[in-house]
């Protein structure tokens, strides 16, 4: 593929040649974090917002990236202690703050292996509604949740 790029001069033999010596490295870390449900769930509500997506925006959230790693991790862990045991292989964090601001939300074990958002998504087992809220947290204690 290269020595056609620089058969067409879309780079240089130069590039070839570099291209060749450091072959790039696959990353999946990125690919599989819980900030991928957090901006899918952004994507889906951001039309609401401002309408249609003609132009690229920037958007800030009340995110909490070391929460979010936190609540990543604790996921994670949990589900490798205790889900076999219970028979769970998959759960979701949302951590909401007093304002109703949501701090961290994690849709799953593992974005790469499942795009399915069990943190917003009606429909997932005993989801919670499907945009987070400051009532989220009544509702699942409600719902007969309970936290490990």
């Amino acid at each position: 593929m290269l020595a056609v790029m620089a058969e067409q001069g879309f780079i240089t033999r130069r590039q070839e040649d570099a291209a060749i010596e450091r072959p790039a490295e696959v990353v999946t870390a990125h690919v599989s974090r819980a900030e991928n449900y957090v901006a899918d769930w952004v994507m889906e509500q951001l039309p609401g917002y401002v309408g249609a997506l003609d132009r690229d925006i920037r958007v800030e959230t009340t995110i909490d990236v070391e929460a979010e790693r936190a609540a990543e991790a604790v996921l994670r862990t949990v589900l490798a202690q205790k889900g076999r045991a219970a028979g769970i292989s998959q759960g979701a964090i949302v951590a909401i703050a007093d304002d109703g601001a949501v701090r961290a939300l994690v849709g799953g074990r593992d974005y790469a292996s499942s795009q399915f958002d069990r943190a917003v998504t009606r429909g997932a087992s005993r989801a919670p509604p499907s945009s987070p809220s400051s009532s989220s947290p009544r509702w699942s204690a409600a719902g007969g949740r309970t936290a490990w």
